[in-house]
């Protein structure tokens, strides 16, 4: 297990490592269900060689900082980085944190949350053989999310994907929409898959958090078409 303060020097992208899936999660306050997350991957994830979990948490956070610092968090079975950085303005910064953390060298980076279990047993070969039929690394993938409909809501991205945008997410929204624009993306160059891979919640769905404004984050989403556009005009050059 490692602990790394937030850096402002970001790291060199290295060689891409074929089969090599990073797990990036940003954590809060909820230790006991994070424990739960962590048995999960434990029991459901076969490539343990192949694989590392990145975890954001704030520098504020003392009931995680002190869960780390005790070490009460069950062992998922492979390497463990924890992230502690300021409070973000967002979830996609934090995601995008990560990314840079972990030296960009993974060929798969899946975006999971602390409030739900992988549930399909090998759900990492899963991925890796989809992901293996797109050598370019340009493709957007997702598990099933039983509480909404066929979309990205918890977006599994190929190395050459993340190079081509420079990017996880656009940094425009605070808690949500995120999702949706990755999700456009993809579909725009027709890589965009469901997996028969399962994240369900521990203890049920809860409320969305911090949504706010939605009529103006609504109109400001479809007033940037133009960005997404672009971004598969970049994916779809880095495809070709």
């Amino acid at each position: 297990m490692t602990v790394s303060k937030s850096n402002p020097t970001e790291p060199r992208a290295g060689a891409v490592r074929p089969g090599d899936i990073s797990v990036i999660v940003a954590t809060r306050g909820r230790p006991q269900m994070l424990a739960q997350f962590f048995d999960s991957l434990r029991e459901t994830t076969v490539r343990k060689d192949l694989a590392s979990l990145w975890l954001y948490v704030d520098d504020d956070d003392t009931v995680t900082l002190e869960a780390i610092e005790k070490k009460t968090l069950p062992d998922p079975g492979f390497p463990v980085h924890w992230h502690v950085g300021p409070h973000t303005g967002g979830l996609g910064e934090t995601h995008q944190a990560l990314w840079k953390a972990s030296g960009r060298s993974s060929q798969i980076y899946v975006t999971a949350v602390d409030d739900a279990r992988f549930g399909t047993p090998a759900w990492d070969n899963i991925v890796r053989q989809t992901y293996d039929a797109y050598p370019d690394g340009v493709l957007l993938a997702f598990p099933h999310d039983p509480m909404t409909a066929d979309q990205a809501t918890l977006p599994i991205f190929g190395w050459g994907w993340l190079n081509a945008l420079e990017s996880v997410y656009p940094g425009y929204f605070p808690y949500w929409f995120d999702d949706k624009w990755v999700d456009d993306i993809g579909r725009m160059v027709g890589r965009c898959v469901k997996l028969s891979v399962s994240l369900r919640p521990i203890g049920g769905k809860g409320r969305t958090k911090r949504m706010r404004n939605m009529p103006f984050w609504t109109r400001f989403f479809h007033l940037t078409l133009y960005e997404r556009k672009e971004s598969a005009r970049k994916l779809i050059a880095a495809m070709h």
